[in-house]
């Protein structure tokens, strides 16, 4: 077996070295993330009606830069079975607020309460949920002024 020579070791040192890039950033995994996430819309305690559409506001935060998404789910309260849920994916930001319209089942009674989770996904697996926002769906009676 052949001995390389100190020439050659230092040759191949100072290929290895040009190859590193010290400008690169750390990893991802090795950062620490703080997402933060809340629900602007609708409010707690605001009524919905079955049947109709419904405006959901979500807004995230990171502040280092690596939000990488938002979304909602919906719950009804009593059984915690989803109604309705969606995700958006875009590009690592710290702050963003997205819009999103979930359709309230018809067949809700009234009274019931819908539970709305705002969601905040940065790199790899990190995520969040929000307290939930309470809404009480009513149902429209037929000639009812209010629900026109």
């Amino acid at each position: 077996m052949r001995r390389v020579s100190r020439w050659w070791r230092a040759i191949l040192a100072a290929i290895a070295a040009a190859c590193t890039d010290p400008s690169r950033p750390e990893p991802t995994a090795n950062r620490t993330v703080r997402l933060e996430v809340e629900v602007l819309a609708p409010r707690t305690n605001e009524t919905v009606v079955a049947g109709r559409a419904l405006g959901i506001r979500v807004r995230g935060r990171e502040p280092g830069g690596q939000l990488v998404g938002l979304g909602y789910v919906a719950r009804r309260f009593s059984t915690m079975a989803t109604i309705d849920s969606a995700v958006v994916r875009f590009g690592p930001v710290s702050d963003t607020t997205h819009g999103f319209t979930m359709l309230v089942p018809p067949g809700l009674p009234t009274n019931t309460q819908i539970d709305i989770y705002g969601l905040a996904f940065g790199p790899a697996a990190s995520r969040s949920t929000s307290a939930p926002q309470a809404v009480i769906v009513l149902q429209c009676s037929p000639g009812a002024v209010w629900c026109r």
